[in-house]
């Protein structure tokens, strides 16, 4: 389950990202981010293109915020099926954060390749607004001892197959990112 990841503030892709959002009043452009907060996403404007835009983490239910969504279900879920049928974002991230549940260790994982990575998404519009849900899967083994699910990572290439209602995406849905690499985290170095 993904409940907090992080932006570097040198990231260059994801300030590319940022530099296209016109509105960035109230948007948080670094630091760890928490449920609740309006960070930079990627999603297709009125012509179909991927671009940024500032959406705000978490969908509301009553006094409940729902974060996340599993991938297994999506298609089950009255809430999830506009989202993943018309409506799907990719979060940028530097790294995203589990806690190991029994110690209450918390680790940063990130890709041991690249220094973005992109989290699967859904949004839909609250109040005018759009608020969004990070897709979540079973996790990789490399990092199972720490959690059981994680984010559903995307690859790069597949950003604009993921973003075209259209396309197939049965086949990223059960994509695993096995190039992911933790430390457990020590709050000063952050």
């Amino acid at each position: 389950m993904c409940g907090r990841y992080f932006i570097r503030d040198h990231d260059q892709e994801i300030l590319d990202i940022i530099n296209k959002i016109k509105d960035k009043e109230g948007m948080k452009l670094s630091g760890e981010i928490y449920p609740g907060d309006i960070v930079p996403v990627i999603s297709n404007n009125k012509d179909l293109n991927p671009t940024g835009f500032k959406m705000k983490w978490g969908y509301h239910i009553g006094n409940t915020t729902i974060i996340n969504a599993k991938s297994e279900t999506i298609y089950d879920k009255k809430m999830f099926i506009d989202g993943i049928k018309n409506r799907r974002c990719v979060i940028p991230a530097s790294n995203y954060f589990e806690w190991e549940t029994i110690k209450k260790t918390k680790y940063l994982i990130k890709a041991k390749d690249r220094d973005v990575i992109y989290l699967a998404g859904i949004y839909r519009f609250e109040d005018n607004k759009p608020v969004f849900s990070i897709i979540t899967r079973y996790r990789d083994e490399n990092i199972s001892h720490i959690h059981d699910r994680m984010p559903l990572i995307i690859n790069r290439n597949d950003i604009e197959r993921w973003l075209n209602k259209d396309s197939d995406i049965s086949d990223i849905l059960n994509t695993i990112d096995s190039n992911l690499e933790y430390e457990e985290v020590v709050e000063a170095e952050l």
